[in-house]
């Protein structure tokens, strides 16, 4: 059973946020059924926080108590707790709250939000704090506050108002050589505390300042260019530059880690930072995690060929081993002392701040849940000793619901082999599409082979496209061959989507050629629609226009209707176009230009940009994927087109669930409609759903590698895994999966894997590790 508990965090020491004390165990680690390293922690448990954010319960137990957004946490020498959080509604404000070893909670500093002044920069009110990013407690017990919107650092000694000990409030770089609380700031975004007092900034504009105990400030790193890429590898810190530096640690050595981090706007996948940067005791400056990509890869490997995803807040273990948040795929990621790069088998909604605790577990702070969860880092746990602070977990949790992840398909290696045995010993490369036929066979787009493979029901796979004598420059630029011929011994390149009719005729979106193709019963493969060559015009000319005499710019996508006849998405057109049974083909949605307009009316006069993924529901309503506009749309049977989901680009990512799709940021890879409604969608790695309700939830995390879905008719998920050259399947809620179970992964000696993301209880089970989610209480 797994428990809700405050532990006592008076065990032992720590000097500073990011100075770990000795005495805690590594975590332990060992081999994935799954690929890569198992990290194996001890159970997850609560320590602060109802989950409902808020102001309120000091005086009580703190996992009764409603905290804000959590922004950072610290420990200090005697146990305490120290939590940054941020407050909307009736008590928006910035507050430093503090949990005792007896497991009270109390707020020891801020209050409402200051107003700004004249310059428009937001000043501290008498009890208020403006906008904390960082916590830092001394050896003394004294607390420092880094405030990004004041651009000044504070220091609350016990019992005493703050004091400014860096920054004068005025934005700049000023004052090397002098009193700190003269010089002038940029946006202090962290701060740490070394072993000797030493204090660190992270100054969000391009600079490492320390300021010395007798509070003279220096410039240690960064030559203040903000700039476009980091620099200075292997040179001074001094004379390398920074994109953003959000944070700061330090180790019991006294090297400094710094998050180094270009601001994650969400329209970009690569970001020109997402790299953790060592400066060492001699003042070289090294990269020792990520690179320029945002992702999620490298676990098992070396950390410096990962990649990262906003890694904006760090600390460090007693042992060097470093801890990284990444908020896009809600996990925590570490660093081992050998330079290897593991995940821990936690999911969060919004990690947002780490520390270190006394007891030497790791302690997260899930920032929009309001919530710090506790994490053993040696594989053990323990029961709380102190009275009214455990709470069981049925009280919280809802009714779980297991769903076994199953690989059915590929044996995670890339290759070409397997046809007439189990799909499971087969191998892929690069599955892309995917499709399930009338009497339940997955067609598989094997898109680095250029080949559809079939998997049958009896779990054996054959391929039914692609190949023959001509398979290997098929893979090479050309013309297109074999229409008229068995499409096994046709050659196949440029095909993006795939979809099956009623009758079990098989269509292709053969991109490279221009082409919509056909594979039937009988195994001839034939074109439907396209003529090959690129249209001089815009496709809004070919209404009523014979199929194969028309021009497509680059059919991506196709989707077969009840009736057998066949939609298609022109992504370089913004069209959808639509192929009835006798070969007519007509522009059902998009009027040709790049846009986003039309909402309620008919789905012709509206604009779309770049179209892609297509599905048609049970209803016969057409979902299609506008790519560009980072929106789900919907095409009903009058021809009226709607947003069921996705919003225009926010500043930042907000990986937001439990609320209407349509606010949320949707740039997903594909979908695929079930027969309930729900809309299916394959997200960044993660699969999703949009339910009847219009609520977006998510059902797996960001490191499942979903790319293409399909859904079978019992409702179960079908997912192509590319990196990994496998297809798996996700069963519906409380089902067992129907058919196509080849290869099932060894899960013996595995730990379970707990997923803390907020609304809508789900489960899901990764090579055998159950993942948990939690309903809010409707009380």
């Amino acid at each position: 059973m797994l428990r809700i508990s405050l532990l006592p965090l008076s065990f032992c020491a720590v000097l500073s946020t990011g100075v770990a004390a000795a005495g805690a165990s590594a975590v332990p680690v060992s081999a994935s059924p799954m690929g890569g390293a198992v990290v194996e922690p001890g159970p997850l448990e609560t320590v602060v926080g109802t989950g409902e954010l808020g102001h309120s319960g000091d005086g009580g137990p703190a996992v009764d108590a409603n905290l804000g957004e959590v922004r950072d946490l610290a420990f200090d020498d005697a146990g305490n707790l120290y939590i940054a959080t941020r407050v909307d509604g009736a008590e928006r404000g910035a507050y430093i709250r503090e949990v005792a070893p007896d497991g009270t909670i109390s707020t020891v500093a801020g209050g409402l939000v200051a107003e700004s002044d004249d310059s428009g920069r937001q000043r501290m009110t008498p009890d208020g704090l403006a906008g904390v990013t960082s916590l830092a407690a001394g050896p003394d017990g004294e607390l420092y506050i880094a405030d990004s919107l004041v651009g000044q650092v504070m220091r609350v000694d016990p019992g005493e108002e703050p004091t400014i000990v860096a920054g004068t409030g005025d934005y700049g770089h000023a004052g090397d050589g002098g009193p700190a609380a003269q010089a002038q700031l940029r946006s202090p975004a962290g701060v740490a505390v070394g072993q000797d007092g030493e204090l660190y900034i992270a100054d969000a504009g391009g600079y490492i300042r320390r300021i010395d105990t007798d509070g003279v400030i220096t410039t240690i790193a960064g030559t203040g260019d903000a700039a476009e890429e980091s620099s200075g590898d292997g040179g001074p810190a001094a004379e390398a530059s920074f994109t953003r530096p959000f944070d700061v640690v330090v180790d019991s050595a006294g090297n400094l880690y710094v998050a180094d981090v270009f601001r994650m706007r969400a329209s970009d996948d690569d970001i020109p930072s997402q790299r953790i940067r060592r400066i060492d005791t001699e003042g070289v400056i090294t990269t020792i995690a990520g690179g320029e990509a945002c992702g999620y890869t490298g676990d098992g490997g070396p950390a410096e060929d990962a990649e990262l995803c906003f890694p904006r807040e760090l600390t460090v273990g007693p042992d060097g081993t470093v801890y990284l948040v990444d908020p896009r795929h809600h996990r925590i990621r570490m660093i081992t002392p050998d330079g290897t790069i593991h995940s821990l088998p936690t999911y969060f909604k919004d990690p947002s701040a780490l520390a270190i605790g006394p007891d030497g577990a790791l302690y997260v702070g899930d920032g929009d849940q309001g919530q710090v969860h506790r994490i053993p880092l040696d594989g053990g746990g323990a029961e709380s000793e102190v009275p009214d602070t455990v709470v069981d977990a049925p009280d919280l949790w809802a009714e779980v619901n297991a769903h076994e992840i199953t690989v059915v398909a590929g044996t995670g290696e890339a290759g070409y082999s397997g046809d007439d045995g189990p799909a499971g010993d087969a191998q892929l490369s690069g599955p892309d599409d995917l499709a399930v036929g009338p009497d339940g066979t997955l067609y598989v787009l094997d898109s680095g082979n250029g080949l559809v493979r079939a998997i049958h029901p009896d779990g054996t796979i054959t391929t039914v496209a692609g190949g023959g004598p001509d398979w290997a420059d098929s893979l090479r630029p050309g013309p297109m061959t074999g229409d008229g011929r068995l499409a096994t011994e046709v050659g196949l390149r440029g095909v993006t989507g795939i979809d099956v009719a009623a009758d079990g005729t098989l269509f292709l979106a053969d991109r490279q050629n221009k082409r919509v193709r056909q594979v039937s019963p009988g195994g001839v493969i034939t074109t439907v629609a396209g003529t090959g060559a690129p249209p001089d015009e815009s496709n809004a000319a070919a209404a009523g226009g014979v199929a194969t005499h028309v021009a497509f710019n680059a059919p991506h996508d196709v989707a077969a209707a009840a009736d057998g006849s066949l939609y298609v998405t022109d992504s370089q057109a913004h069209q959808i176009l639509h192929v009835d049974l006798d070969g007519t083909v007509r522009v059902i949605a998009g009027t040709g230009d790049a846009g986003f307009s039309g909402d309620g009316g008919p789905a012709v006069e509206a604009e779309l940009e770049r179209p892609t993924r297509i599905d048609v529901g049970h209803d016969g309503t057409l979902y299609v994927s506008d790519s560009n506009d980072s929106r789900i749309r919907a095409v009903d049977a009058d021809g009226v087109i709607t947003t069921v989901g996705g919003k225009e680009a926010p500043e930042y990512e907000d990986p937001t669930e439990g609320v209407p799709a349509t606010e949320v940021y949707l740039r997903v890879y594909d979908l695929a409609a079930d027969d309930d409604g729900t809309i299916y969608l394959s997200r960044w790695g993660s699969i999703q759903a949009i339910g009847t309700d219009g609520i977006i939830t998510v059902l797996t995390p960001g490191d499942t590698g979903a790319a293409a879905l399909a859904v079978d008719g019992a409702g179960s998920v079908y997912f192509s895994q590319a990196r990994n050259h496998q297809v798996s399947v996700l069963p519906k809620a409380g089902e067992d999966a129907t058919a196509l179970v080849a290869a099932e992964a060894d899960t013996s000696g595995t730990p379970w894997w707990t997923m803390i993301i907020g609304v809508a209880a789900v489960g899901v089970a990764v090579g055998g590790y159950l993942l948990f989610r939690r309903r809010r209480s409707s009380s």
